[in-house]
Parts: C-alpha cells; structure tokens; sequence
C-alpha cells in the first residue's frame, strides 16, 4: 500500500490530515515484470551473440585450414564442417528474420490444399536420421478424419511442427518421441486438428511452464549452455498457432517428458480438390 497525508493546518488552518491510500500491488508487479523481461532480453542478447560467432567462428577456422593445401580426406571434413555451420547460422538467423516479421504484422498466410499424411511423412524421414542416431524411437499417427485435404498454410504448419519435433528431439536422450494427429468436425467443412507431440525427455520445471513460450526464454541458463539455442523457437510457434486462430498448451513433469498440443481451424477441400492434389 502507498499512503500519502496532507496537513491541513498548514495550508488552510483546518485541524486535520487528509490521507490518500492506494494499493499498488499491480505497479509493483508491472516493474517487476518490466525488470524480469528486460534481464530475459539482456541473457537473449548473450546467448545470441554466442550462438552467431560459433558458427562463424567454425566457419572462418575451416576456411583457413583448407587455405594451407590440405589432403583430399581433409578437404572433405572441412566442407562438411564449414556446411554445418552455415545452417546452423541460417536457422538462428532465420529465428530472428521470422519473429521480426511475425510481431510487425508483415507475415503473410496462405490459402492451399495440402495433405497431412504427405506432410507428416516427410518430416518423420526428414529427422528419422537424427532421432536413430540418438537411439529414440520416432513415430507418427493420423486418424483416419484427418488424412484429407485441407485449405491453409502448410508451409506455417509445417514450420511449427519442425520447432516442436526438433525441440523433442534435442531433449530426449532416451524412449520416444510420438506425433498424433486427430480431426474433429466443428460444422459443415469446418475442421479443428489437434497435433500431440510427446516426448520422453528431460521435462520442463513447473515453475518455468508459464515463461517458455515467452521472447528469448529458455527454461533456465543452464539450458542454453547444455543445448544452444536461441530461445525463440516457442515464441515462434505459439505466434504462428495464434496468427491461424489456434491455440497451443503443454504439459510437463521433470525428468518424465512433455507433451506440446496445438490445435488449428481448417476448411476441408471439395472432392475436385482432393483429385487435383492426388
């Protein structure tokens, strides 16, 4: 509480104080949480600067080694490193470009059929390589109302479920990763899917599930040392699920694994569609 008293003997020869109270619990909880973002932006600010030099950093090394007439075999493993980090600094980069555009109003949505089958299909061969090398199990499921044709942005949603199954990936040391995708029909050719993507990994602290959709959170400091990382992902995610009129939860125990749910709103094709796109 704030108090403030006025004397008004002094000012109008009254015997007497006028005192005005308020309760400033939400301004002390706005500076608070004013102070809290700003120490989140500063440690954004660090993991950023070393996550754009270490792929630079690689990339300038492997430069200079291949200057200094290395063997064929050589030559090989500096390309390949030199590649390696290159993507790793378009990911980061591009984590950036896409928040930019996303909270400036400028990211435009398409209208498209598209299939979700194909669409699963390819992300699972796209990160079965990485999820093998790990020793995980990655799986996928489509109930039968989803494996349609559907009218949005693939390209979005196919961008939202890169983030969450990398994320999966990358915290999951052992078991399986599972996407699930279920269609429930709102009216007519208005569909709600649902995306699970559960994981088996090292889990989110209770007290951090509020934040980690957040810009330039991670669950901790410690995170980011271990896996690098922007800290963008989820931002990303939850605006694109947003941006399409949908909305996007998790569920979370440490050590036990986590399961992102997202659900989107779709327009079913028409069957001369569905030919055109089979």
């Amino acid at each position: 509480m704030e108090f403030n008293s006025v004397n008004l003997k002094q000012k109008e020869g009254i015997d007497g104080l006028i005192l005005d109270c308020r309760d400033i619990s939400q301004r002390k909880k706005d500076a608070e949480e004013l102070l809290r973002a700003q120490k989140a932006k500063e440690q954004f600010l660090a993991n950023i600067s070393h996550e754009i030099r270490t792929p630079i950093n690689g990339i300038a090394g492997m430069a200079s080694l291949l200057s200094q007439n290395p063997s064929r075999e050589e030559q090989r493993t500096y390309l390949n490193a030199i590649k390696s980090a290159a993507d790793n600094l378009k990911v980061i980069i591009n984590d950036i470009l896409d928040l930019a555009s996303i909270e400036s109003g400028k990211l435009q949505l398409e209208k498209i059929g598209f299939n979700l089958n194909d669409l699963l299909h390819s992300l699972i061969d796209t990160f079965g390589v990485q999820a093998s090398e790990k020793g995980i199990k990655l799986s996928h499921s489509l109930a039968k109302d989803a494996n349609k044709i559907f009218i949005g942005d693939p390209v979005r949603l196919n961008q939202i479920l890169i983030n969450l199954i990398s994320n999966a990936i990358k915290f999951t040391h052992a078991g399986r990763i599972k996407v699930d995708v279920k269609a429930d029909m709102i009216k007519g050719n208005n569909y709600n899917l649902r995306f699970d993507i559960s994981d088996t990994g090292i889990g989110i602290p209770k007290d951090k599930l509020q934040t980690i959709f957040e810009s330039f959170s991670q669950a901790d400091a410690s995170v980011t040392r271990k896996y690098g990382g922007t800290g963008l992902g989820l931002t990303i995610v939850k605006q694109l699920v947003e941006l399409q009129g949908g909305s996007i939860n998790v569920v979370s125990k440490e050590n036990e694994g986590s399961t992102f749910t997202f659900s989107l709103p779709y327009i079913m094709g028409k069957k001369n569609l569905c030919r055109m796109q089979g």
